[in-house]
């Protein structure tokens, strides 16, 4: 991934950090749901 690529959607952000890459996470703060606690 390149250092400027932004990813959105719970999916893919799950497999992005399960795959050590990027360095930046913004979460809304009210965010709720089963596959939304993994990422937390």
């Amino acid at each position: 991934m390149k250092t400027n690529d932004i990813v959105y959607g719970v999916h893919a952000v799950t497999e992005a950090l399960l795959a050590n890459t990027g360095n930046k996470l913004y979460l809304q703060e009210d965010l709720r749901g089963k596959n939304v606690e993994k990422v937390k």
